[in-house]
């Protein structure tokens, strides 16, 4: 998953390694068809307190 993800991230300009984009799909909205990229944000543990 990682060159697919990579693929997704260098156009978009996104340099964060926390977004992970898992999957995308179609749909139609308003009769124009719209490609949806669906992410996850990995919100590391904070190293004083390890609150997430």
């Amino acid at each position: 998953m990682s060159s697919y993800n990579n693929s997704i991230k260098f156009p978009l300009d996104i340099e964060d390694s926390n977004i992970i984009f898992e999957d995308y799909f179609y749909r139609i909205e308003h009769g124009i068809k719209q490609k949806i990229y669906q992410a996850v944000l990995i919100q590391p543990a904070c190293p004083y307190c390890g609150s997430v």
